[in-house]
């Protein structure tokens, strides 16, 4: 048996092993950039869900802010204009509703 295919097998052993090991540094590095793409497409998901909340209330001011009854808004209760507001509402609520509450019932009652 002849000892010279080991002088071939030894340098081919060692290209074998630095690719094997730069393939193992490409698969961490894939997994890390996985891991770090599952993350952001939670945050784009968050930041979309928030970015319909806000549209949808820019769009409830603008038809409150563009609507005859903006003066009523800041009306002490016991007005006209406050009365009007209320009508504008559709109905007098019970408990005293949240600013922003308020305003999308005044926007859908415009609408």
């Amino acid at each position: 048996m002849s000892f010279y295919y080991i002088w071939v097998l030894i340098p081919l052993a060692g290209v074998v092993a630095g690719m094997f090991k730069d393939f193992l540094k490409f698969k961490a590095s894939q997994e890390k950039l996985g891991v770090s793409a599952k993350a952001l497409e939670q945050q784009v998901a968050q930041l979309e869900a928030t970015n319909d909340r806000l549209v949808q209330r820019v769009e409830n001011l603008e038809a409150v802010v563009t609507s005859r009854f903006w003066h009523s808004v800041d009306a002490p209760a016991g007005t006209a204009e406050h009365a009007r507001l209320d009508i504008a509402l559709g109905e007098i609520e019970p408990e005293k509703p949240s600013a922003e509450r308020r305003m999308k019932r005044l926007a859908e009652g415009l609408r």
